[in-house]
């Protein structure tokens, strides 16, 4: 039976757990793995990979960039509003096939 994500009603998807409809959540048996709160285990370890590591420097450093280079837009600002910018179709198609071939990877 589908939920109607706009009228979700927490006791309607309770009620259903408790008379085991599809949503009901499985039984645990048996002893678990699991800590319990405030219990310490020296087993537990994260380890990230070199990728992740590098990863992560990377988000550090392109968030502390500015979102756009404000010189180069202003300065084609001026070239546009002066009739001097100029874009070459070939140069952009070729840009533009070197980004679709990139994304397609």
């Amino acid at each position: 039976m589908p939920i109607d994500i706009n009228n979700l009603n927490p006791n309607n998807i309770t009620d259903r757990r408790i008379k085991g409809g599809s949503d009901a959540a499985p039984e645990k048996s048996g002893p678990t793995s699991e800590s319990t709160p405030g219990s310490k285990s020296n087993d537990d370890q994260v380890r990230l990979s070199d990728e992740a590591q590098t990863l992560k420097r990377l988000e550090n450093a392109v968030a502390d960039l500015p979102a756009f280079d404000n010189e180069r837009v202003e300065s084609i600002r001026e070239a546009i509003a002066e009739g001097r910018y100029h874009v070459d179709p070939d140069r952009l198609a070729e840009r533009f096939m070197a980004l679709e071939s990139e994304l397609n990877q």
